[in-house]
C-alpha cells in the first residue's frame, strides 16, 4: 500500500464510523422511544413524584450553568457568537418555560444537542448536521403518533416536541461549532417577504383544511393546560409549529444554504 493512501483510508474509516453512529442512535431515538418513557415512569414510581420532579429540574439547572460555563470564555472573546448568544437565550427559555409540560421533556436538549453534534462530526458540515436534527425531531414524532401510538386516542401530534429538539438542535449549531459564515445570498428583504408570504399562507392553508381536526385530541380553544401536577404549559397548534418551522428554514436557507462550511479535520 502506499504510504499516501493510509491517511484517506482512515478518514474513510472514520468517516463509516460516525455515520454509523449517527444512524445507529437516530434509530435508537425513534424506535426505543416507548422504553424510555416506561423506565422513567419506574423511576417516578420508585422515587415518589415530588422527588422525581425535584430532581428533573435540579439536573437541568445543574445542566444548564455546566453549559454556560464551558461557553463563557469564547462568548467574551468572540462578539459575534455573544450577540448570537444574547438573542437565542430569551427564545430558548420563552419555549422552555411554555412548551413543557413535566421537567423531564427537557431530555430532549442533550438527546438532539448529542445527535447533532456527531451528525457535524460524520457530515463535516455545519448545516447539513443541523437539518439532520430536524428531520429525525420530525420523524421521531410522525413515528409516535401514526405508528407507535397510533391507538391510543390521548396521543397528539405533538409539535411542543419537535420545537425543543429543533432548540437543542440549533443551539449546538451556533455555539458548539466552527462557525459558519452567512453566505447573506438573499437580502434582509427578500427574507422578511418570504416570512410575510409563509405567515399568510399558513394562515390561510390551516384555516381552510384545520389539520388539528385530526392532529390533536383537546380541541379547546385554551391557551394554558394546567396539569395534574399543577405545572402550566401550551399545545402547539398546527398554525403555530408550521410558522416556526418555516421561519426557521427560511431564515436558515436565506442566509447559509448553500454557505461556506469548515468541514472536520479527521486526521
Amino acid at each position: 500500500m502506499n504510504p499516501s493512501e493510509s491517511p484517506a483510508r482512515n478518514r474513510t474509516l472514520e468517516a463509516i464510523f460516525w455515520w454509523l453512529f449517527v444512524t445507529t442512535y437516530s434509530v435508537s431515538i425513534v424506535l426505543l422511544h416507548r422504553q424510555g418513557n416506561l423506565a422513567f415512569g419506574r423511576l417516578s414510581d420508585f422515587l415518589g413524584m415530588p422527588v422525581y420532579l425535584s430532581g428533573s429540574r435540579v439536573a437541568a439547572g445543574v445542566g444548564g450553568i455546566l453549559i454556560l460555563l464551558v461557553l463563557i470564555r469564547g462568548l467574551i472573546q468572540n462578539r459575534a457568537r455573544l450577540k448570537a448568544f444574547l438573542l437565542f437565550l430569551p427564545v430558548m427559555l420563552l419555549f422552555d418555560q411554555t412548551l413543557i409540560s413535566v421537567p423531564i421533556e427537557r431530555i430532549h436538549y442533550p438527546q438532539y444537542g448529542f445527535l447533532v453534534w456527531i451528525a457535524y462530526m460524520a457530515a463535516g458540515n455545519q448545516y447539513t448536521a443541523l437539518l439532520i436534527g430536524f428531520v429525525v425531531g420530525y420523524v421521531d414524532e410522525a413515528f409516535q403518533y401514526w405508528v407507535l401510538y397510533a391507538d391510543d386516542r390521548f396521543v397528539y401530534f405533538d409539535w411542543n416536541d419537535i420545537i425543543l429538539n429543533l432548540t437543542a438542535a440549533v443551539g449546538v449549531f451556533l455555539f458548539f461549532m466552527p462557525p459558519l459564515e452567512p453566505t447573506r445570498r438573499f437580502s434582509k428583504k427578500q427574507i422578511l417577504a418570504a416570512v410575510g408570504a409563509w405567515v399568510v399562507s399558513v394562515g390561510l392553508v390551516t384555516w381552510l383544511w384545520n389539520p388539528d381536526r385530526w392532529l390533536l385530541v383537546d380541541q379547546s380553544d385554551a391557551f394554558w393546560i394546567v396539569t395534574n401536577i399543577d405545572t402550566t404549559y401550551h399545545v402547539i397548534k398546527s398554525y403555530e409549529g408550521l410558522l416556526v418551522l418555516g421561519i426557521f428554514l427560511i431564515v436558515s436557507v436565506g442566509y447559509y444554504f448553500p454557505g461556506r462550511s469548515r468541514r472536520v479535520d479527521f486526521s
